[in-house]
């Protein structure tokens, strides 16, 4: 932002940019530019001056746009650090710097002409046509004539392609790939390989794919069988291209004529005005450098090099920017932590990214079932991903207790894998890794993650036995344990693990992109430590947190003060029709909330106990629904909130009481309770029941080839409640889960199930001025004759003598469930 002729330019620009405004003595013209009124209005919001607030504005878009550089690099398996960053068109050179520190790039190219860049690579690039052949065989087993024969074919028809767009037989060349995955995988990488294809190829290219698989998810595992699912061709036809001309290396310095005027430009490295040289492109000459806080100006763009770069000019007249060695640190301020939170949270989304991609189980790669989060050092909440609430709300309480016996026996990659719901706060299938995140020798934040398992023993497939009496029926119990030492994998504890549930192969492929999943949120938070320093990574933390907590006791203190209370009924426990109620007293203060369980009934001996952690993860998701969506979830959130849960009731069992289907039902009809009492205080925030249950079905049984064992487990969508104003949504997973519907092919490709029906259920939402969205029907057979009759479980509690609450009148005169 350059200081000189400021006033002129704004005087030039308030003959463009004008609007009116209404006040008192009616309408008048109103300049936007000036001080007094935009800019006094910004530094009055965020207390900050108004050059920092605007290089704020661009900082905070610089982030955005890291943001979905990330995503096109990382959700295709790529390592942005890999590249160099090309800057073109009219803006990209002024982002230029601010971008590659944040993908930690070293190097940049602006082109000659920037804004024309996109017409010269239209005319300069190749023809490509990407042809695909799918295989889905064991490269173990793969025919090597076959291959090269599917190759060939591929050939042929990208010749024709490209004849048919006027390419020349002499410039036709092709590209060989293999897309490949670890078997039970989905998501494939892939990799170039050789012409012809020989038995070697197969080999190097199965090399290939194991170090690229350790390259992005943190391991590979030679052992596992990989599976070839594509035979990719890339028929390439070259253009000729435009001619560069290469220009004479000139003396480092530029020619007198090149800096063209001196002005002071802001730079938030410094937070304040540097004096800077302005250069015209023109004038830069092929061998040119300058070292650091510089702008070059030419006619379709501007380039700006920060105090920490370098520019020189190369022979062919491009722009190469370089950082200095070390780089800088920023120091803390406002805009500093936005980035940082924003970079937290994407850290977690991105560790789902890894989770999803290298999982085994459909009910982790397909339908989601899994959480991601980072904590501080000291075990807060730091960031989290929109993934599961029953996970996340419960994810700090896990965190917390899980570590407690390791203080202080922690060493660097050492991760803790532990699911018992006494401690982890959910259920069995819920598996629980943590990664402490060392710096130097000291702990500095945590990377952990949440997946739930498809199967983890007990005497029912999938591990949601309906008529449990006791959680030893449920499945394995692991305290929390050192599952991987120093990066190895502890054989021992594996062993005892996977001798204990009935797909250990699956079981490990999941716990192994759970690993994965870690290791990235761990790379990504010592990537902020390398740019900012732990210092200021633990500054920005604490602020992120008092930042939430301030905005929650905000919207707290905008509801209307006092008690309300609701109660609601499960009408089956499991292993009785007995009615077993839970009620909630909440009671809005100033800028605090009280939630307290006390008339809930006792804890009952079949498997709808929540333990506590189900509990204050429906609190929280209930209290996330109705305040502001944008505060970011952390640990400040959970402060302005006070929850009473009685000892050995329903919401709060005690050990060994069996807990699987608290975390999936009873979970649901707290939200339910929550919502019902704040519909006394906020009927226009709070929505109609939904379908109070997360309908749970499991089958499994012995595979009559192998004798070996099969488990399939996923829930089923259905209706979600009608709010004021608008009907419900149709087919979600509403309130406490929040995954995917498995798709029928993934079912099928793996599973002895065949679907006849996947509909909507006609009206299936209740009747109402706004009606609730309608559920799903799935229907399904097997399809083989298995060695022993297959186990089938359906877990729901779903309430048929009494309905559900609508929004005006919350007693149960509609029913809204599916």
């Amino acid at each position: 932002m350059a200081e000189s002729h400021r006033e002129s330019a704004e005087e030039d620009a308030s003959k463009r940019f004008r609007y009116s405004i209404e006040s008192a003595e009616g309408d008048h013209p109103y300049n936007i530019l000036k001080k007094s009124s935009l800019y006094g209005l910004i530094s009055l919001k965020i207390r900050l001056k108004w050059t920092e607030a605007a290089a704020g504005i661009i900082k905070i878009a610089n982030s955005t746009m890291a943001k979905v550089l990330r995503i096109v690099s990382v959700e295709r398996g790529h390592d942005p650090r890999d590249f160099v960053l090309m800057c073109f068109g009219g803006a990209g050179p002024m982002h230029g710097c601010a971008l590659a520190e944040d993908l930690n790039l070293t190097k940049i190219i602006v082109p000659h002409n920037p804004g024309l860049f996109s017409a010269h690579g239209l005319l300069a690039a190749d023809f490509k046509n990407t042809l695909v052949k799918a295989i889905m065989k064991l490269m173990d087993e793969v025919n090597v004539k076959k291959i090269e024969a599917a190759f060939q074919k591929l050939e042929v028809k990208g010749v024709k392609l490209l004849e048919k767009q006027h390419v020349p037989k002499r410039n036709i060349r092709f590209i060989r790939q293999m897309d490949l995955r670890y078997l039970g995988q989905s998501y494939e990488l892939t990799i170039p390989t050789s012409t012809p294809v020989t038995e070697d190829v197969l080999h190097q290219t199965a090399e290939s794919f194991h170090k690229k698989h350790m390259a992005i998810y943190g391991y590979a595992v030679k052992e596992e069988p990989v599976e070839l699912v594509n035979v990719k061709l890339i028929a390439v036809g070259l253009v000729e291209k435009l001619k560069l001309k290469e220009k004479p290396l000139q003396q480092k310095k530029p020619l007198k004529g090149a800096v063209i005027a001196k002005r002071k430009v802001f730079f938030e490295h410094d937070n304040d005005y540097i004096k800077t040289s302005i250069y015209r492109r023109e004038k830069l000459k092929a061998g040119n450098m300058i070292n650091g806080t510089a702008v070059i100006e030419q006619y379709d763009a501007t380039t700006v090099v920060y105090p920490n770069w370098t520019a020189s000019v190369d022979m062919f007249e491009n722009i190469v920017l370089s950082i200095k060695k070390g780089g800088i640190r920023l120091p803390i301020d406002p805009i500093t932590v936005e980035v940082i939170k924003g970079a937290l949270t994407y850290a977690a989304e991105e560790m789902g990214i890894v989770l999803r991609n290298s999982a085994y189980s459909p009910n982790i790669k397909e339908r989601m079932d899994f959480s991601c989060t980072i904590f501080d050092h000291k075990k807060r909440l730091a960031a989290q991903s929109e993934h599961i609430p029953v996970h996340l709300g419960s994810m700090q309480l896990a965190v917390q207790k899980g570590l407690e016996k390791f203080k202080g026996k922690l060493e660097n990659g050492d991760m803790i894998l532990f699911n018992d719901p006494y401690i982890s706060g959910t259920h069995l299938p819920d598996i629980t890794l943590i990664c402490p995140i060392f710096h130097e020798g000291k702990i500095i934040a945590y990377s952990a993650n949440k997946a739930h398992h498809s199967d983890i023993d007990g005497k029912a497939p999938g591990s949601m036995a309906g008529d449990a009496t006791e959680i030893y029926q449920e499945g394995i119990i692991i305290p929390p344990v050192k599952f991987v030492k120093k990066n190895i994998i502890d054989e021992e504890v594996a062993g005892i693990l996977l001798s204990n549930v009935r797909t250990p192969k699956i079981r490990m492929g999941d716990l192994r992109a759970q690993m994965a999943a870690n290791l990235l949120g761990k790379r990504r938070t010592l990537e902020l430590v390398d740019r900012y320093g732990t210092e200021t990574l633990h500054k920005a933390m604490e602020e992120i947190m008092n930042y939430s907590e301030r905005r929650m006791r905000t919207e707290i203190g905008k509801m209307a003060k006092g008690s309300c209370s609701a109660e609601d009924c499960l009408e089956n426990t499991g292993t009785s029709n007995k009615k077993v109620k839970i009620k909630v007293t909440i009671t809005i203060k100033k800028n605090q909330l009280l939630i307290d369980y006390t008339g809930t009934d006792k804890q009952v001996n079949g498997p709808v106990n929540a333990v506590l952690g189900v509990t204050l993860s429906g609190v929280y998701y209930v209290l996330r629904c109705l305040t502001d969506p944008f505060i970011p979830m952390n640990d400040g959130c959970y402060r302005p909130v006070k929850v009473h849960v009685p000892e050995g009731t329903l919401m709060n069992p005690t050990p060994p009481t069996p807990v699987a289907g608290g975390n999936v039902e009873t979970s649901q009809r707290n939200v339910d309770v929550l919502l019902k009492a704040f519909a006394q205080t906020l009927p226009e925030k709070v929505c109609a029941a939904c379908q109070g249950t997360m309908n749970n079905i499991a089958v499994g049984g012995m595979t009559p080839e192998n004798g070996k064992p099969w488990t399939f487990y996923e829930t089923i969508a259905g209706g979600f409640g009608g709010r004021k104003g608008i009907d419900g949504v149709d087919a979600v997973h509403s309130h406490m889960t929040n995954t995917m519907n498995t798709p029928i092919e993934a079912t099928e490709a793996i599973y002895p199930i065949r679907f006849l029906r996947y509909e909507l259920r006609k009206d299936s939402g209740g009747s109402g001025k706004w009606r609730g969205g309608v559920g799903l029907e799935r229907s399904w057979m097997l399809m083989l004759m298995a060695l022993q009759p297959p186990y089938r479980c359906l877990l729901k509690e779903q309430k048929y003598h009494h309905g559900d609450y609508t929004v005006e009148n919350p007693e149960p005169k509609a029913n809204t469930t599916s």
